[in-house]
């Protein structure tokens, strides 16, 4: 970081400072700057010293102020680049082919405990994430178990945002991965696990994708959006100054679950909508996109595959782009 250039005062105090001879005046004797002086021109050789040190301030003011701004824009241009030109095929993507080489083979995930949750402290002078939903969170079908977690903060990393993902689970290989997914749970059930880790993990940004199984399990799904609503409302509880990303769910092979998944995203739509006139910290991220993961490609036609979730990661940075541009995250806190 750039250290701010000093004040104009200090700056010609400190040069007329060092120009004074070391010389001890005589008792009584007038200083070299008497009164009569003060009105007459400075030495030129003084006034192109101070003038050239203040413009070469100026400069650096100018450059260096919005330094972390450009540097974020850059970064972030290269993801939206790859996003931009993957037309659903996330072969196409520039270095993906490399990115995919370098997966570690199926079986490596860690193990979790439930009760083992991330420290606050550890995460002081990031910006903490917290992944909360379901199997797809936790990484399902994923090689490794990381899901799309481990790509979201290696693509974080390059935007130069230092970040840490916090919850009270851990699946990947990666040493941060932690995370709140919880197989098999509907929304409310989800919600009664977030109930026991935000207040003591305090995120400042929930990636939250839930609501699949609601859909596996046709359960009231007419309620699911007030269901949803309820638990983004206990979450800004929790932590009021957070930033909510809600993503819709992923579409299913089967095209019965898939109609209610579709009935279910435009409740998720729609409470987004009413969250954001009541001017909360939402961003609504659309999953069930052609840019997004590829349902013909599932492992089971519920969880995608690598290149599924390395997908969900390039959508979850927009949403957090999305988030950084309305103000929601102050992002020069967490600037690597």
């Amino acid at each position: 970081m750039q250290n701010r250039p000093e004040p104009k005062a200090a700056l010609l105090a400190g040069h007329r400072h060092r120009l004074l001879p070391n010389k001890t005046l005589a008792a009584g004797s007038a200083p070299r700057h008497s009164a009569e002086a003060r009105g007459q021109t400075m030495p030129q050789h003084i006034s192109a010293t101070s003038i050239l040190l203040l413009v070469v301030c100026m400069i650096s003011v100018q450059i260096f102020c919005p330094l972390d701004k450009m540097r974020r824009q850059i970064k972030f241009s290269h993801w939206q680049r790859m996003f931009d030109q993957s037309h659903n095929s996330c072969l196409r993507c520039p270095g993906t082919n490399h990115y995919l080489s370098t997966l570690k083979p199926s079986g490596s995930a860690s193990s979790f405990s439930e009760d083992d949750h991330s420290s606050t402290s550890a995460a002081e002078g990031a910006l903490r994430l917290m992944p909360l939903g379901g199997s797809i969170t936790r990484g399902v079908g994923s090689s490794d178990g990381a899901g799309y977690r481990e790509s979201l903060l290696q693509m974080l990393r390059l935007y130069g945002i230092n970040a840490r993902m916090v919850g009270s689970r851990k699946d990947g290989p990666m040493p941060n991965n932690s995370h709140e997914g919880w197989r098999g749970f509907k929304i409310d059930q989800i919600e009664g696990k977030a109930r026991k880790s935000v207040e003591s993990l305090s995120p400042n940004v929930f990636l939250v994708n839930a609501g699949s199984n609601d859909c596996l399990q046709t359960f009231d799904i007419p309620e699911a959006g007030n269901r949803m609503g309820g638990m983004l409302d206990y979450l800004w509880l929790a932590s009021p100054q957070s930033t909510i990303i809600l993503s819709t769910l992923l579409p299913n092979t089967d095209k019965e679950v898939n109609s209610t998944v579709m009935c279910v995203n435009d409740q998720f739509r729609a409470l987004a909508q009413q969250k954001a006139t009541e001017r909360k910290k939402i961003v609504l991220v659309e999953m069930d996109t052609p840019n997004g993961p590829d349902v013909q490609s599932f492992v089971d036609g519920i969880h995608p595959d690598d290149k599924g979730y390395y997908k969900m990661a390039i959508l979850w940075l927009r949403g957090i782009e999305e988030a950084l541009q309305k103000g929601f995250i102050d992002g020069s806190k967490y600037m690597l």
